[in-house]
């Protein structure tokens, strides 16, 4: 075997992880300017300021989760279709998907602001800026548009450029108009987060024009057949990010908001490896959903395989090096984070069980489950609804990581036996599992 031929074999190899891979590196970016702006926050404020600026954000794409429903979802399952078809998707499907998710959260928005002052109080008012309530609008809106023009780009299979736009385009603004002085208060960093997230949705929305058509040939689906597939993914995805949402509020209003800014910047560390683990899990997302279209469960079984393996190979060195530094790292942001080391510790561990498991739930929503999904994501939500602040209550923020870390572990090991038992896939292997002989 010659050298062009061994180098050849060996590419060969790794071409399916060559696009997960780049889409890491641009999630890793984004990662990295979200941090610095939060180092930024706690040196220059300290953790009061960390827990407000985490409080508005934080409101702001949970309340984007709850205008989007499960459409974002619905879009990476049906609309890969249309590249199957090998036709260009109709703008007036675009157009429907985006204007009804906008329309939920100006819905929101105005609801807001009639409910201002019990919101604002739960929040943490009077500790938070002036203009809280405007600027969480604000960046409700351009979350919500973010959310979809990202999934509607990897639908059409621009899986970079769509990491780029739902992870990197915001922070990093945020960090340059910070840099060079235009934003030098809690509330600026705010207004700094939306604008940035004006210029990513902007950025967003041309290339999906150039891979649509108005043309009456082009693919059309009915938002009935979208809604038979969001309903019950909109269930999962607020079950999702209620509980991180939640348990911010919770320990604001049992803890103050010091107390939460320290949680925030210990789960930012750990959310990072969700994210790495998502960001994989989203490129992987539509050629599952095409192996389930064309029927070739075998396929979905090795893609699903491939995102599990890739992912622990890349999470477990970072976790392990997190247990171990956890004082250090937290160090970074300010001396008084390193006593949140062991909150840190403790969610890392639930990071690398939602890594070992998170193909399960991707692929129990792009085979056709999602109602398996929101009955697993929300008993999971309940029991962190009932059980966070008991535990906020008797040991604080470690109580909180704990509570969601053992969830996090439960709901991993249940996703696993469902995608085994309803589609005979084994996800930690990537294999079908064989039918038992009678």
């Amino acid at each position: 075997m010659t050298l062009r031929s061994s180098i050849s074999a060996l590419l060969g190899r790794f071409q399916p992880y060559l696009v997960p891979m780049g889409s890491l590196g641009v999630r890793g970016l984004g990662i990295l300017a979200g941090f610095a702006v939060t180092v930024i926050i706690g040196r220059w404020y300290g953790p009061v300021a960390n827990g407000q600026y985490a409080l508005i954000s934080q409101t702001a794409i949970f309340m984007a989760t709850i205008a989007i429903g499960g459409l974002d979802l619905a879009v990476a399952r049906e609309f890969p279709e249309a590249r199957v078809q090998d036709r260009l998707l109709s703008r007036r499907t675009l157009a429907m998907v985006i204007g009804q998710s906008l329309a939920l959260a100006l819905g929101l928005a105005a609801l807001l602001a009639v409910a201002s002052a019990p919101l604002m109080h739960l929040l943490g008012r009077p500790d938070l800026p002036t203009g809280s309530l405007l600027i969480l609008c604000l960046i409700l809106l351009t979350r919500t548009l973010i959310r979809m023009v990202a999934c509607i780009l990897r639908s059409q299979s621009s899986f970079l450029f769509s990491q780029a736009i739902e992870m990197v385009f915001v922070p990093l603004i945020t960090l340059l108009l910070i840099v060079v002085g235009l934003a030098q208060s809690v509330q600026d960093i705010l207004f700094a987060t939306f604008a940035g997230g004006c210029i990513a949705a902007a950025a967003g929305l041309a290339p999906i024009l150039r891979q649509s058509s108005g043309a009456p040939e082009a693919y059309r689906i009915k938002m009935r057949r979208l809604y038979a597939t969001a309903w019950p993914l909109w269930g999962v995805a607020i079950a999702q990010n209620f509980s991180d949402w939640y348990g911010l509020a919770a320990i604001t209003a049992i803890g103050g908001l010091a107390e939460t800014g320290m949680y925030r910047v210990a789960s930012q560390f750990a959310v990072a490896f969700s994210i790495i683990s998502l960001g994989l899990f989203g490129t992987y997302s539509t050629p599952i959903s095409a192996a389930f279209h064309a029927g070739d469960r075998a396929v979905a079984a090795k893609v699903a395989g491939q995102a599990t393996a890739l992912a622990m190979t890349l999470v477990l060195p970072l976790a392990i090096a997190s247990l171990l530094l956890a004082p250090w790292l937290l160090g970074l942001v300010g001396p008084e984070f390193a006593q949140s080391a062991l909150v840190l510790r403790i969610l890392v561990c639930g990071q690398i069980a939602f890594t070992i498991a998170g193909s399960a739930s991707m692929v129990l929503a792009m085979s056709g489950h999602p109602r398996v999904n929101l009955w697993i994501n929300l008993l999971t939500t309940a029991a962190i609804v009932i059980g966070a602040p008991l535990f906020i209550r008797i040991w604080g923020a470690t109580g909180l990581a704990s509570c969601i870390a053992a969830l996090m572990t439960m709901k991993a090991v249940i996703c696993v036996m469902a995608v085994r038992r309803l589609e005979g896939i084994d996800v930690l292997r990537g294999k079908m599992i064989p039918a038992p002989e009678h």
